[in-house]
């Protein structure tokens, strides 16, 4: 049978879909960032009526709200098992048990897939190629690449905005491994990343003049990262091995900054695991043979980032001690987002000859009582976890400046830490490391 047919064989509606291949305790991945948003709200028909129960949604967090912040929801008809909150997991995290967290670094995703072995995955995808192939889709790359062979059945959302990618085998998907079609062209989201402020240039332009020509980089989420991304752009011979394809490294790649031509591993190529934006910036990615996305396992590999000759990765946090412990995803007693990446690239880029693993991040916020506070303290308050250990952290930068902390003793180190805080805060902080022995 041609994979045509095979494809036509296999289309049907959401609820049809749900009806035919979910049953009671299923374990269910809603595909990714740019989730099947038909499925997901067949899903939700089904357990409002009381057809399922027990459902466990797994994965990363996503773009759509599948409706569970309903308070009419209880935990033993769905619950959200979330490796990283986004904007609408921290939303639905305030609603009591229905969505709950799991520490997760994104290289080890597969290894949680294939633990984990769902039940059944949604995925949205391209329509099937000539070769009988369905693609992922930028979103979606890093993290369904790890994902779909692990399932007990695949049901595809076919959405024609998917833009078409290239890179690694397992961002294909076979027409004849899913079970089941659904046409749908929902919307691509496209995300407006932060703008930098004024704060952020400062940033980074303390991390800028240390990243050489030909370097290859990883640049994280946020206005920090993008501020570095832009303040790139008199670089030359940059290449690229990330998670994330930013925004500012497609308009470092239009102008030719960024070619790929000095890496060390995979030479020619932008590696990524996964991309959004805005749409010029997917025009940009659409079928571009010079960025090659993959799955999480194959971008944020220790083994693969230490390849990188001169390997610049640069992440921020939302707190530091002044012995370097690095808290990047949560505020005491609140989880705010997830390790991700962090200490994949932190670790691979130290390792890398001629590497450099930065953590940049504003030396101050401001509370909800007006107060300034800051995000350099003697320790971390307790409730609060630490996503990147001290003896992971090699370069820190604020507005105040950038410091190195490898291979410092704990005196040099908290010194070193408290130069970069805010001058408001200095000197507390040194009576409090000396009242702690530190110095």
């Amino acid at each position: 049978m041609d994979q045509r047919k095979i494809y036509e064989n296999k289309l049907m509606t959401a609820d049809e879909a749900v009806a035919r291949f979910m049953k009671d305790g299923d374990k269910v991945d809603p595909g990714g960032h740019n989730v099947a948003e038909p499925l997901l709200d067949a899903v939700m028909r089904a357990v409002k009526a009381g057809d399922l129960k027990g459902i466990r949604v797994l994965g990363d967090y996503r773009f759509y709200d599948m409706g569970l912040g309903d308070p009419e929801l209880t935990s033993d008809m769905i619950r959200s098992e979330c490796l990283f909150l986004g904007a609408q997991e921290r939303k639905d995290y305030k609603n009591g048990n229905i969505t709950t967290f799991v520490p997760m670094q994104l290289s080890l995703e597969r290894r949680y897939n294939r633990k984990m072995a769902p039940d059944i995955v949604f995925v949205g995808v391209t329509e099937p190629d000539e070769n009988g192939l369905c693609c992922l889709g930028p979103q979606n790359a890093g993290q369904m690449g790890d994902l779909w062979m692990f399932g007990k059945k695949v049901i595809a959302q076919v959405n024609k905005n998917i833009p078409k990618i290239f890179g690694h085998p397992d961002i294909f998907i076979p027409v004849d491994r899913i079970d089941a079609f659904v046409e749908e062209d929902s919307e691509y989201h496209c995300v407006v990343t932060s703008k930098p402020d004024e704060t952020d240039m400062k940033i980074a332009k303390h991390i800028t003049e240390l990243i050489p020509d030909g370097a290859t980089i990883q640049l994280g989420i946020g206005g920090i990262a993008n501020a570095i991304g832009y303040g790139l752009e008199d670089h030359k011979d940059l290449g690229v091995t990330t998670e994330m394809f930013t925004e500012s490294m497609s308009y470092l790649q239009r102008k030719g900054v960024i070619n790929n031509s000095k890496k060390t591993f995979m030479p020619g190529l932008s590696v990524a695991g996964f991309s959004y934006g805005s749409q010029e910036h997917f025009d940009f990615i659409k079928e571009n043979k010079d960025i090659y996305f993959t799955p999480y396992s194959f971008s944020n590999a220790y083994e693969n980032i230490i390849q990188n000759k001169n390997m610049m990765s640069i992440n921020s946090c939302v707190m530091m001690d002044i012995t370097g412990e690095c808290d990047a995803s949560n505020m005491p007693g609140r989880q705010y987002s997830g390790t991700g990446g962090h200490l994949d690239y932190a670790r691979g880029a130290a390792a890398a000859e001629g590497g450099k693993s930065f953590i940049a991040f504003h030396s101050t916020r401001m509370t909800k009582d007006g107060k300034l506070e800051s995000k350099i303290v003697p320790f971390l308050p307790e409730g609060t976890y630490v996503d990147t250990p001290r003896a992971n952290v090699e370069y820190v930068a604020t507005e105040y400046g950038c410091v190195d902390l490898f291979g410092e003793d704990i005196p040099t180190r908290c010194k070193k830490m408290i130069s970069i805080a805010h001058p408001k805060f200095r000197e507390e902080l040194e009576r409090q490391a000396r009242e702690m022995k530190l110095i």
